[in-house]
Parts: structure tokens; sequence; C-alpha cells
């Protein structure tokens, strides 16, 4: 396959892949129109057979209601039924009801005799009080002797009179007295049914017939099958006859003896009053009518796609012949295009390289700096924090200073009133040296007093000496408290000027303590500017580092890139070769390479050849000729104009 052409390939690959695909669109379509027709045909025929049943068992409920009817009357009148009064009810209802062919009365009396009356339709219509020729007498029926015996309402199988075209064909339905031995009844004419069938078409061949319960035909297109056994000609139903007797819908699939086709067939129940024995409408529809339609279909749809598959032939001739000349165009620009991408490719891979290295040489030294700049600001952090440190003890150091000035002025003030308490003590210490003075002065005269009052003052004379005594003490002890105090005066004098030196000593370390704090301030916020200005100098440097090393990783990452455009360049040469090998096959695409390489060689001039040879010396011009030559301008041929989408 890979040694043909393009145009021989297209042929063989597509027309097959669209004769699959028409064939299974055509097979689905086919499937789907073969189920529609069959749901179709399925609705139509369950459509058919539930209206007929529902006609038949509205026929057969009616009879059985004047069958009831006739019953009731006969009950009413007893043992001495009139005559005429039945043959009014029976000549009533033949008239009201076109199927019933006859009408009878069975009447059993107690000593064992019977009277039998019945009315009977002719050929001609009127009517007369016999049955019509070969009819099973109600007296000699066993089917009415067991409705009699039973009591229970029930309706006989098809029956046949007489043979050919002139046979009579009739069930019998019968109902049984009240109180008395016997039955009413009426003979249901089945060849009203014959015909109703036989003038009913599905789909052309397909026919409906009436079942009885016990599984004989009342009714077909061929009345000969009417009261015979539906297995003698449709052995088909045997499995389905316990659904016949039950009453049970079913469908089937069976080939049908009377048209001689495969065909569907669909059984609807009849219900017919109490009688508990369901006859049965039965559609037969033969397949092919069913599919005839649908085979129309599937013939047209494969003549069509066999017309579609030669038109497409055709269009994929048409589309190859005008697809082959373009595709040669273009492989030839490609494989020129892919020998300059490949040049400037390996030019730029070089180049990359370069830029690489260089990338990383910088990215190194951006590291070291970076490392650098990372010690010098944890230094300038810690200079900053001791700074700090240094400013909270000077700030505290002056605190303790201030309140050690206060504590010295208030010592100050302490000594000054000590110093006033002192002068007091001495004035008060001088006031009582007066008061001795005076009290010795007075002791003295008492004593001279009590020397002129002789015996009688001796007492006083007593009491002014020891007077004398205490003054001279006080005044000696007034003496010395004030020596004291002259000595102490003088000590708090010294200790004043002592303590107002220190305070003002104080004063001058507080002023200098202060300014000292100002100072170690003013280095904190300068070490914590000179900390932020480190901090922006160290976020900086770390974005150039990042920068950096995007740029080497986009170094790396361009010169990835032109390796590997550098081998999708060749890759690009080898998809040409291919692309040759499609268009016209191995063995004429390598024969046309080597010619063109052999033609190339003998027409290139020694000249370029050397100058191809030093591509590497011209690396830029080469590259901005190679960049001039992939995107052209107007001046070059036009299959190599490309437009920038």
């Amino acid at each position: 396959m890979a040694k043909l052409s393009l145009k021989l390939r297209m042929q063989l690959l597509i027309v097959p892949v669209v004769a699959a695909a028409l064939t299974l669109c055509v097979g689905l379509v086919v499937e789907g129109a073969r189920e529609h027709a069959s749901q179709s045909a399925d609705a139509l025929a369950k459509e058919m057979a539930a209206r007929y049943s529902n006609k038949v068992s509205a026929d057969l409920n009616v009879l059985m209601t004047e069958a009831r009817g006739l019953s009731l009357s006969a009950s009413v009148q007893g043992e001495y039924v009139e005559l005429a009064r039945f043959e009014e009810l029976a000549r009533g209802l033949l008239e009201r009801q076109p199927l019933a062919s006859s009408v009878w009365l069975l009447l059993q009396k107690p000593d064992g005799d019977h009277m039998e009356l019945r009315l009977g339709r002719q050929a001609g219509g009127s009517f007369s009080f016999s049955l019509p020729k070969g009819v099973e007498q109600p007296s000699n029926d066993a089917f009415v002797s067991g409705v009699s015996a039973t009591g229970r309402e029930a309706i006989s199988e098809p029956r046949r009179a007489g043979e050919g075209k002139e046979a009579i064909l009739y069930a019998r339905l019968a109902v049984p007295l009240d109180g008395m031995k016997g039955a009413a009844g009426v003979d249901l004419s089945l060849n009203s049914y014959v015909e109703l069938v036989s003038g009913v078409t599905l789909l052309r061949t397909g026919y409906m017939s009436l079942v009885s319960n016990a599984c004989n035909y009342a009714a077909h297109p061929k009345s000969e099958r009417v009261a015979a056994s539906v297995l003698k000609t449709d052995p088909w139903a045997e499995p389905f006859l316990k659904d016949i007797r039950a009453g049970t819908a079913f469908f089937t699939k069976s080939m049908s003896k009377t048209t001689g086709l495969f065909s569907r067939r669909i059984c609807t129940p009849i219900p017919i009053g109490s009688t508990g024995t369901s006859w049965a409408v039965w559609v037969t529809l033969p397949e092919e009518q069913v599919l005839a339609d649908l085979n129309r279909l599937t013939r047209n749809s494969v003549i069509a796609g066999v017309l579609c598959i030669l038109l497409l032939g055709g269009i994929i001739d048409m589309i190859s012949r005008g697809l082959v000349a373009p595709l040669r165009r273009i492989s030839g620009g490609l494989e020129e295009s892919a020998d300059i991408v490949g040049t400037a490719s390996s030019l730029v891979k070089e180049g990359s390289g370069h830029v690489a290295s260089r990338a990383s040489e910088q990215a190194t030294g951006m590291e070291q700096a970076s490392a650098s700049i990372e010690q010098l600001y944890g230094i300038t952090a810690r200079n900053a924090e001791n700074a700090g440190k240094a400013d909270e003890l000077m700030s505290s150091t002056l605190q303790v200073v201030k309140d050690a000035n206060a504590n010295m002025e208030e010592l100050v003030r302490a000594m000054r009133e000590i110093s006033d308490s002192s002068r007091q003590t001495s004035k008060i210490i001088s006031s009582i040296d007066e008061i001795a003075f005076q009290t010795n002065i007075l002791a003295l005269n008492a004593a001279v007093e009590a020397a002129r009052a002789g015996v009688a003052g001796a007492g006083f004379a007593v009491v002014a000496d020891e007077v004398r005594n205490l003054a001279r003490r006080a005044a000696e002890a007034s003496r010395s408290t004030e020596t004291l105090i002259a000595g102490s005066l003088s000590s708090v004098s010294r200790g004043e000027a002592l303590v107002a030196k220190a305070a003002n000593s104080f004063g001058e370390i507080a002023k200098a303590t202060g300014y000292t704090g100002t100072l170690v301030g003013e280095i904190r916020r300068a070490s914590h500017e000179g900390d932020m200005g480190l901090s922006e100098l160290k976020e900086a440097v770390h974005q150039i580092d990042a920068r950096t090393q995007e740029s080497v990783s986009d170094a790396h990452d361009s010169a990835e890139a032109a390796a590997k455009m550098h081998e999708r360049a060749g890759e690009l040469k080898l998809f040409v070769y291919e692309l040759q090998n499609i268009l016209h096959g191995q063995r004429r695409a390598a024969r046309m390479r080597e010619a063109a390489a052999m033609q190339v060689q003998d027409e290139m001039p020694v000249q370029h050849k050397e100058e191809r040879l030093s591509q590497q010396a011209l690396r830029p011009n080469l590259l901005s000729e190679a960049g001039r030559r992939i995107l052209p301008t107007n001046e070059a041929p036009a299959r190599y104009q490309f437009r920038k989408a």
C-alpha cells in the first residue's frame, strides 16, 4: 500500500469505507423501518382484533340477554306456556336480532313428558314453527339437556347442518328455566360471521377468524373450516390451547396454511355472559405483507447507495486530480523551508547555549552578593537591636536620676526644716536659761526673806534653797543643751550646704543623662532606618536574583526549544519525504529526491559551496538570511508567501 500513489490510495480506501458506511446506515434505517412497520402492523392487528371482539361480544351478550328474557317469561307462565305468547316473544326477538336463526323453548313436565316450542327463520325471510333442515332439535340435543340439568347458561360449540354452499352454520345459546326443568335458547347464525370475516382484508392477504372455547373455528374466510378443530389445519396452536380455553390473549408467529406465508397472529378473548367459556378473535398478518414497504425501501436504498458510491468514485477522482498538483508544490516548498529551519535552528541552539552559560555565571554572582547582603543585614539588625536596648536602658537610668534628684531636693528641704527647728529649739533653751536665772534670783530673795523671818521661815528657807538648786541645775542643763544645739546647728548648716551641692550635681547628671538618652534615641532611629534600607536592598537583591534565575531558566528553555526546533526540522524533512512518498510512491519519490540533489549539487557554484562550509563564521548574516527566507517578502515566489495569522 505504501508504494501506491495518493490518488490510487484514496480510491482504494475511501470508496470501501464509504460503501461500508452507507451499508451500515441503510442497515440501521431498514432495521428502524422494520421495527416501525412491525409495531404499526401489531397495533393495526390489535385494534382490529379489539374492535371485532367487542362487536362479537356485544352480539353474543345481547342474544344471551334475549334468551334470559324468554326463559323468564316461560318461568312466569309455569307449565302452561301459551303458544301465542311464545310466538309473540320469539317473532319479536327474530325481528330485532338478525343474527338469530331460530328461537326455541323446551319444558320438561313432572310426569316425564316435555313440551317443545320453536320458531325458525326461513330462507325467504318468513317464520315457521319448525327449525331449518338438519338443525338439531332441542329435545334431542344433549347440550340443552346439560344446561337444564346443571342450571347454568352455556353456548354450544359451532355446528354444521348440511354440506356445501347450502350448509347451515350455527351455535346454540341456552338459558335454564327458573323453578322448572328445561331451557330457553337462541340459535346464532354463524354464516353471518363467515361473511363478516371474509369481507375483512388486512394488508391485502391478512385475514381474521373466530374460534370457540374448545378450539373449533366459529368463523373463517374458508367456510369449510367452520365447526372443525383448529389443530387440523393449524397445528401451531397446540401450545396455546390452554390460553384459548382460559380466555387469555397471546401473540405468536408461525406459517399460515391459508395464505402460505409466514405470519404473525394475535388472539383477543371474547367473554360471553356468565357461561365461563369465552371465544376468541384471531387476526393473521403475513410477514411478507407487513414488510412489503420495508423491502421496497431496502431495494431503493441499495440502488441509491450504489449510485452514491459510483458518484463518490468520480468525485474522488476529480479531487485527487486537483489535490496532487498543489501538494507537490507544497512539498517542494516544505523541503526548502525545512533546510532553512534546520540551519537557523542550529545557530539559535548554539547562541542559546552561550546565553544560558552567561546567565548561569551571572546567577552565581548574584547568589554571592545576596549572601553578603544577608550577612550585612544580620549585623545591622543586631546593631539596631542593641541600640534599642541601650535606648531603653538610658530611659530607665534617666528616670532613676530624676527620682534621685527629686529625693535630694526633698532632703534639702528636710535639712532646712531641721535647721529651722534647731534655731527654734535654741531660742526656747535661751528662754529656759532666763527662767532659771530669774528663778535663782527669786530663790535668793526667798532665802533672805526666810532668814529675816527666823525660825518661822526655816522651812521656807529649805524650800528656797532647793528651788535655787533646781534653778542652778536647769541653768546648767540649759547651757549644755544650748552647746549641743549650737554644735547641731553647725553640723546641719554644713550638711545643708553639702546636700545643696549634691543636689546641684544630681541636676547636672540628669541633664547629661537626658542628653545621652537623646543621642541614644537618635542612634536607635538611625539604626532602624538603616535596617529598613538594608531590608529593602535585600528584597531588591532577592528580586534581582529571582529574575536572574528566571532568566537562566528561560535561557535553558530557549536552548532546549532550539534543540527541539532542530529536531523538529529533521522531523519536518522526514514528513516532507513521507508526503512525497504519499504523492508519488516510495520508489518514484526516492528517484525524484536523488535527481533533485544531483541537480542542486551540479548547479551550486564553487564559491557558494565554500560559503556553505564557512557558515559558522558568518552566523549573524546567515541567521538574518534564514529569517528572511522563512518569512519572505513580496518579491519572493508566490508559493513561499505566508501571511501572519
